[in-house]
């Protein structure tokens, strides 16, 4: 059930594989506090841990930048070629 939740959000058996095994740690270290009470199944609880840490590991790709990816960004190519000396600085206006 977990799998499929992560294949349908774009994920792969590597991505599944590691979220169950963290929604299992924090469960684990659920089960040792002793103030945690379970109001819901085990299997509701390890789907929705599941869920929040794909759902973060989501955010946090969208948040990166692929290296590759700056070299076609209009203003860091502006930038190397100041930097390079290829232009001149009053050449320079600023990208929209």
């Amino acid at each position: 059930m977990i799998r499929f939740l992560i294949y349908r959000m774009g994920g792969g058996a590597d991505d599944a594989k590691d979220i169950i095994q963290d929604g299992l740690a924090i469960l684990i270290n659920m089960a040792d506090d002793p103030e945690y009470e379970l109001r819901s199944s085990v299997k509701t609880l390890l789907y929705a841990v599941c869920r929040n840490l794909w759902q973060n590991r989501l955010r946090e790709m969208r948040r990166t930048v692929p290296l590759q990816n700056l070299n076609q960004d209009p203003a860091v190519v502006k930038f190397k070629q100041l930097f390079d000396g290829e232009l001149d600085e009053r050449s320079v206006r600023p990208i929209d």
